[in-house]
């Protein structure tokens, strides 16, 4: 595990346990979100947070501009001990693994799910209630459009991937013929 990889899980984890204590560990979720929304769409941002020769309070001042009021007390703090810190580089993976401890705490688990379309919210919906029933968390979706999938879907939980793809499918089938020394 690399050194910035430690210090976003140890900074994500006093976070979550911070917000837990004032009962606000969903709504900081949230607030990270928009959060994490601004960083990734807007380039300016992200210049202006990776600059090394802008001072601190420079960046600070921006962030405040930004979020002042709109997220949570202990997200405008984290961002400026970030930028105190000059550790802002570790935002986009603090804020997946806030989403990861945070999930796991409320018994929740996000599910990765690779389709060659966009799934509609009834079957999203369905995919949700069956790997629940799986895993026994409940379970966010997200939709992973990929058009070299010819068909079927694959989901990942974590660490476990359900391959219920076409490709997936004809590979498990080829192994099959190849071990029983059918081809």
């Amino acid at each position: 595990m690399s050194r910035d990889t430690a210090a976003s899980k140890r900074y994500a984890k006093a976070l979550y346990e911070l917000a837990s204590e004032r009962g606000r560990a969903v709504q900081v979720e949230e607030d990270l979100k928009l959060v994490a929304s601004a960083y990734e769409t807007s380039q300016e941002l992200r210049t202006l947070l990776g600059h090394p020769g802008l001072q601190p309070e420079v960046k600070k001042g921006v962030l405040s501009s930004l979020f002042a009021g709109k997220v949570a007390e202990e997200v405008e703090n984290l961002l400026k001990l970030l930028v105190d810190r000059r550790r802002e580089a570790l935002l986009p993976s603090l804020i997946e693994d806030y989403r990861k401890l945070a999930g796991a705490a409320l018994g929740q688990a996000e599910a990765v799910v690779t389709t060659p379309f966009p799934l509609t919210e009834e079957e999203a919906a369905e995919i949700a209630a069956q790997f629940s029933k799986k895993t026994g968390k409940t379970i966010r979706v997200v939709n992973v459009i990929d058009s070299d999938l010819l068909g079927g879907l694959t989901v990942r939980i974590g660490d476990m991937l359900y391959d219920g793809s076409l490709s997936g499918k004809l590979a498990r089938l080829r192994k099959t013929l190849v071990t029983s020394k059918a081809l």
